[in-house]
């Protein structure tokens, strides 16, 4: 079962746009096993991590004017590299402890829907510290650099 706000008009086009091109089967119901919120969590958390060794993706390493080390994580498979140079860029910021093989499971079925698809992994993220610099939450400068950085190489791709 799907709950949502009914009179947010918003949402219900998102909805309907995800009802489109996922077909009618949106629901979700887990297994029966899987059906106390824990043990799903839990189950998705292992799943996640089984899952996400088999990623590939390539790291696009960019270097901050202070000498800090960022970097923008790729999706490289099959639909992914036989995408258009225009086809639209969607951007993920991970989470506070996240890389871009966390944030895997967002980005995997990308390049199938016609979308190339990056992680913005920030200073100090999988990467050395090669300044005493760093921030858990990101920072907008960092942030400029990296959607610089995904325009100058799909310079006619929409970004979102």
């Amino acid at each position: 079962q799907l709950y949502w706000c009914d009179t947010d008009e918003r949402m219900k086009r998102v909805l309907q746009r995800a009802q489109t091109a996922l077909g009618p089967g949106l629901a979700y119901s887990p297994a029966w096993w899987l059906s106390y919120g824990w043990v799903n969590l839990g189950w998705f958390m292992v799943k996640s991590k089984l899952l996400s060794r088999g990623a590939r993706l390539q790291r696009q390493e960019l270097t901050a004017p202070d000498g800090g080390l960022l970097s923008i994580d790729w999706t490289d498979d099959d639909a992914t590299r036989a995408l258009p140079a225009d086809a639209p860029v969607m951007i993920v910021l991970h989470t506070v402890t996240g890389s871009g093989r966390e944030s895997w499971h967002f980005t995997r079925e990308m390049g199938r829907m016609g979308w190339r698809s990056c992680v913005f992994n920030r200073v100090g993220n999988g990467m050395p510290l090669k300044t005493a610099r760093f921030n858990i939450m990101g920072d907008v400068e960092d942030t400029k650099m990296q959607v610089a950085a995904v325009q100058a190489k799909y310079p006619n791709a929409f970004l979102a």
